[in-house]
């Protein structure tokens, strides 16, 4: 069932009423990124302080009502016989996963898009980077590198290619972003977004892009048999590119890849990861807040046919 405007809005009096103050507040504050709240408590991440503990509690009732709304909102239902909930939030964008019993107690969890872009200087500021990785960083951007920013979910990946990205933004460069949800900003004038659905996945979309003649491709994050695909694209005269992959460690993107080849259906295609992937920059949520932990370069001389593939790791000059 499609809503109108005012039924919408109508519909977030309600929401608001369920989550409480300081839910609410959190929803409004710029720095914050990710809201938690299962057994009761609620937990807030910052960009930059990461977890925080509120010490707001909600009821089993309002957490319960709260995820109603928000089913409603996205035109789903939330009960036991479809007891998960995921989608983007009309007017916001804000991503939610719920859940209910007998999955779990109620549940959710509000994953934010930053609306600013924060920049390589505020990353130095608070820590997040120093000095000589914005060098480096900067130095392949302009050199038209392909660029994997690694990490665990919440880690920064996004946010961290948003910046990335903010540095080309008075190029003419047609710029193509491909993304399941709308989390990438980018100010280039000459600039395409393309969504992936269910019936349009990441691998058919990629195809699609490759119409549209992109001179710099980038990827939201990087999965399954796509990853091949994006591999092949950035050979093919795309350099240039971002994109996001879960991995644990730098050296742990190459065993992605290798993972989404498989899942193509063809051998790891070490080669290829070789000679494609240029930099790779590590993020991690520490106990200090996120930070950059590893900025590693692929070695292009003595290209290999397995793993490992050589990495030069970065470091102050």
């Amino acid at each position: 069932m499609a809503f109108n405007l005012q039924q919408i809005e109508e519909l977030y009096v309600e929401l608001r009423k369920h989550l409480g103050p300081v839910v609410c507040a959190a929803l409004e504050d710029e720095t914050v990124t990710d809201i938690k709240c299962s057994d009761g408590q609620v937990w807030v991440t910052y960009h930059r302080r990461g977890n925080v503990n509120t010490g707001a509690v909600l009821s089993e009732d309002d957490r319960r009502l709260a995820l109603n709304v928000m089913a409603s909102l996205l035109s789903k239902k939330i009960n036991a016989e479809s007891p998960s909930l995921s989608g983007e939030l009309p007017l916001t964008g804000d991503r939610v996963q719920g859940f209910v019993p007998p999955i779990s107690a109620p549940a959710f969890y509000i994953r934010r898009h930053a609306p600013e872009i924060f920049t390589f200087h505020d990353y130095v500021e608070k820590g997040i980077l120093l000095p000589w990785q914005v060098k480096v960083i900067r130095e392949h951007i302009q050199a038209r590198s392909n660029i994997v920013f690694s990490g665990a979910t919440g880690s920064g990946k996004t946010t961290l290619l948003n910046t990335a990205l903010d540095e080309i933004r008075s190029s003419k460069e047609h710029v193509v972003i491909i993304e399941d949800t709308k989390e990438i900003k980018c100010k280039c004038p000459n600039v395409s977004f393309l969504l992936t659905n269910e019936d349009k996945p990441l691998q058919r979309v990629i195809a699609d892009a490759m119409r549209v003649k992109p001179e710099r491709l980038i990827i939201g994050e990087t999965r399954d048999k796509a990853g091949l695909d994006l591999l092949r694209a950035w050979q093919t005269g795309h350099s240039g590119g971002f994109t996001t992959v879960h991995a644990s460690s730098a050296a742990g993107v190459f065993q992605r890849f290798a993972q989404f080849c498989q899942e193509a259906g063809v051998p790891p295609q070490w080669l290829l990861i070789q000679s494609t992937i240029v930099l790779i920059v590590h993020m991690e949520m520490t106990p200090a807040g996120r930070r950059c932990t590893a900025v590693e370069e692929v070695r292009r001389d003595g290209l290999a046919e397995h793993i490992p593939i050589a990495l030069t790791r970065l470091g102050p000059p």
